[in-house]
């Protein structure tokens, strides 16, 4: 898009000054939308790479519902809050907006009670420790060095 001024003006010269009416929606009109079209191209191209990245980087994850319960305490969760939600749904004394958002809140009760069961597994697994037998002069060792550390 360079020196179209040095064109112009030789041809306003010889053809006259409605050669302007011709250049310059050529040039504006021209460069508004190759600017836009190459912003596009860009955008799109960069869109296609972060999804990209974003789908190499994620692991795939399994939805805390879609998880398969592994107890009959979490099927009988699972189930009296399926039974709840079916009652609001049905319920006629409710807005649509009131029943979405009571069904919420009880499904994000039910997350918050299927992470504290996941968590209170793991602390389990955690807290089970293997016994290490040490012989007497390492046991004496370390009581030694525990009756010389400062009492909390």
């Amino acid at each position: 898009m360079e020196g179209w001024t040095a064109l112009m003006v030789p041809l306003q010269q010889s053809v006259g000054v409605w050669i302007v009416v011709y250049f310059y929606p050529i040039i504006f009109i021209g460069a508004f939308f190759l600017l836009n079209l190459t912003l596009a191209v860009i955008k799109a191209k960069f869109t296609e790479e972060m999804q990209n990245k974003k789908e190499a980087a994620a692991p795939k994850k399994k939805k805390l519902d879609d998880a398969a319960a592994s107890s009959e305490d979490e099927d009988l969760q699972a189930e009296k809050l399926r039974d709840k939600i079916n009652a609001i749904m049905e319920g006629k004394n409710m807005s649509p907006r009131s029943k979405e958002n009571l069904v919420n809140k009880m499904k994000i009760e039910h997350l918050l009670w299927r992470t504290d069961q996941v968590f209170d597994i793991r602390d389990a697994e955690h807290k089970i420790v293997e016994r290490v037998d040490i012989n007497e002069e390492e046991e004496a060792e370390l009581i030694k060095k525990a009756k010389k550390l400062p009492p909390k």
